[in-house]
């Protein structure tokens, strides 16, 4: 969805609203992020995952807050989750490499088998501008974003429905997951 929004560069009404530094929106998780110290045990990062209804939480370092790395729920058994290899290079993140999209019953979905390395959480800071980000979470294919300051010390959180609202009429309000939002969009 971002990829599509991106595609709008260059027109007055989007250039508008992405061309301004995080700094200066007001996003919903943006003061709350949900972490874990590095050396916690997985259960525990887990049960923090399932308290906190979320997706993926930061993992920070004890001893200088420092952002080291992101935690996420995932739909994978416990054996494929052992066996998960972080250190394979990525893949071309082009949405014509194995990001394919297919249309089924007339809903547009994106299928996409590329997971983000746990130890290089994807990252943005306040003076970014709101188009960098987007183009920070299509080319790392994420959800979210960690918002970080210059010592990367955690902040908050910026996720794509986050973003999706900052282009949605003023009469627009969005909630919910982003699954529940794409299905009440269509």
């Amino acid at each position: 969805m971002i990829q599509l929004l991106l595609q709008s560069s260059g027109l007055e009404r989007f250039d508008h609203v992405a061309d301004k530094a995080l700094s200066k929106f007001r996003f919903e998780h943006e003061d709350h992020a949900v972490h874990v110290y590095g050396d916690q045990s997985i259960a525990e990062g887990f049960r923090v995952l399932w308290e906190n209804r979320t997706r993926s939480i930061a993992v920070l370092n004890r001893e200088n807050k420092r952002l080291i790395g992101s935690l996420s729920r995932m739909n994978q058994t416990v054996e494929e989750f052992i066996l998960l290899d972080t250190r394979k290079k990525e893949s071309d993140v082009a949405i014509e490499g194995d990001l394919e999209a297919f249309v089924s019953a007339g809903i547009l979905r994106l299928r996409n088998t590329f997971l983000p390395r746990m130890d290089s959480p994807v990252t943005n800071r306040k003076t970014d501008t709101l188009k960098q980000a987007m183009k920070n979470l299509v080319e790392t294919r994420s959800s979210f974003s960690f918002l970080v300051d210059e010592l990367q010390h955690l902040t908050g959180v910026l996720t794509v429905g986050d973003i999706i609202t900052q282009f949605a009429p003023p009469c627009v309000r969005i909630q919910g997951s982003m699954e529940e939002v794409s299905l009440n969009l269509l």
